[in-house]
């Protein structure tokens, strides 16, 4: 049996909102600020585990994940830099080490775009969200494509601030 429809990928985009309570309405729902976004799926498992774990400042769990990832990456660019420094380095070596940085350059392209792509969908999600708040997990859906937009309400930790305008 054939499938006529084409492959459609979905992405996921979760939108990361810290609520408030605004002492000067006296109202039911809480006024609610655009945090972060993230498309990175490793880091919204990381996001629900924390939730999920019971963690007060779930965020921070993925801010912990981000820059330990960050830091992996930066000691094995570090340790392969000091192998193409090195005088005496065989020509394979010095072939798959350069192989690595180039990918290493296109594959931060490639994040820069996603996040870039990922903004723009959460701004479109968000005005959605503003329209009815009980949309917390919905698809946004185009020709081609679909994105799972999922919308996480947490608190902050003492002295942060917002990451996203």
């Amino acid at each position: 049996m054939a499938n006529d429809s084409p492959t459609t990928k979905m992405g996921t985009v979760a939108v990361v909102l810290a609520t408030e309570p605004d002492a000067k309405k006296e109202t039911k729902v809480p006024a609610a600020q655009w945090v972060d976004t993230f498309s990175d799926e490793r880091e919204i498992t990381a996001l629900e585990e924390a939730i999920q774990s019971g963690n007060p400042f779930p965020l921070q769990s993925v801010y912990e994940y981000r820059a330990r990832s960050e830091r992996e990456d930066a000691e094995f660019g570090d340790y392969v830099e000091d192998l193409l420094c090195q005088k005496a380095v065989r020509p394979e070596v010095q072939s798959h080490g350069i192989a690595w940085l180039r990918s290493k350059m296109k594959i931060e392209q490639f994040r820069q775009q996603e996040r870039e792509a990922a903004e723009v969908i959460a701004n479109f999600a968000l005005a959605k969200y503003k329209e009815d708040p009980d949309l917390e997990d919905f698809v946004l859906a185009g020709p081609g494509v679909q994105v799972r937009i999922r919308i996480f309400k947490v608190k902050l930790a003492p002295g942060n601030s917002s990451a996203a305008a």
